[in-house]
């Protein structure tokens, strides 16, 4: 596997870890409701851009990025 390929995987999967995440404290909390907001800034708000647009964001009730960079 070509290291694109690999750091494509990589990123791909840090992204559903985040729902997976929400899920699995959901699901310990006994609550049916799995959506959330999703704030960050700097670095985690290239991380809200990049989740929204790829994911395209199902579970996210509002997305802020601010300040990306």
């Amino acid at each position: 596997m070509n290291k694109h390929i690999a750091l494509k995987l990589s990123f791909v999967w840090g992204l559903s870890l985040l729902e997976k995440s929400v899920d699995l404290a959901a699901k310990s909390a006994s609550l049916s409701y799995r959506c959330f907001f999703l704030y960050s800034h700097s670095g985690g708000g290239q991380f809200v851009h990049w989740y929204v647009m790829f994911t395209g964001g199902k579970s996210v009730i509002r997305a802020v990025a601010a300040n990306a960079g």
